[in-house]
């Protein structure tokens, strides 16, 4: 009896605590073997090998076996929107325009990004709490520019976090706004002046 409870104390101790920084996990992610890391440490790892060819493979598994990480549900809606923006230049005959270089740069990038050997299914699941939709008029307000409406609502009602809100338009067209962002970040060194900034922002 005294020998289970040791082992079920040590059983929450490992799911309680990062196999990185070996502290309570911050927003914690379970990954499909088992293992539990800190969203912010698990990003750290998975980003910190971007130099060599053969450490690339590192970062997609886990830092304690070294089972594969699926890529985040975030990574794979950018991913099918980056193919799905190519197959719309494709179908338009735009493939000599430099968009369509660019979009077909940022699709390689994110590919190595989520790796050769994913299965096309398996994403990670986070386990943070879904985000508080934000009614229509602060989405029209947010896009108007008008920072007192959206303020005042955010103020409104501390129970529930309406910091990372989104709204229902916004949830349609997530994957674009993700790939924008992506594309900004990933390409902004490697795109030409020309293609720099098409989101609205120099990269």
């Amino acid at each position: 009896m005294a020998e289970h409870l040791n082992n079920s104390a040590a059983t929450v101790v490992t799911e309680l605590t990062c196999g990185i920084c070996l502290e309570d996990s911050k927003d914690p992610l379970n990954l499909p073997c088992g293992h539990s890391f800190c969203d912010g440490c698990l990003n750290k790892w998975r980003s910190r090998y971007r130099v060599e060819e053969e450490m690339r493979t590192m970062r997609t598994k886990c830092p304690i076996c070294r089972a594969r990480i699926p890529p985040s549900k975030e990574m794979v809606a950018s991913l099918l929107s980056l193919r799905a923006m190519k197959q719309r230049m494709e179908d338009k005959n735009d493939a000599s325009s430099e968009d369509y270089h660019y979009v077909c740069q940022c699709l390689a990038q994110y590919e190595k990004e989520v790796g050769s050997g994913w299965d096309g299914v398996t994403v990670l699941e986070d386990n943070r709490k879904p985000p508080v939709v934000m009614p229509d008029y602060i989405y029209k307000a947010t896009g108007k520019g008008d920072i007192k409406a959206v303020l005042r609502w955010i103020n409104a009602n501390r129970t529930e976090d309406r910091a990372n809100a989104t709204s229902i338009a916004e949830k349609a067209s997530m994957p674009g706004v993700d790939c924008c962002s992506y594309m900004q970040s990933a390409c902004a060194n490697d795109a030409t002046p020309a293609t720099r900034g098409k989101c609205g922002r120099e990269g």
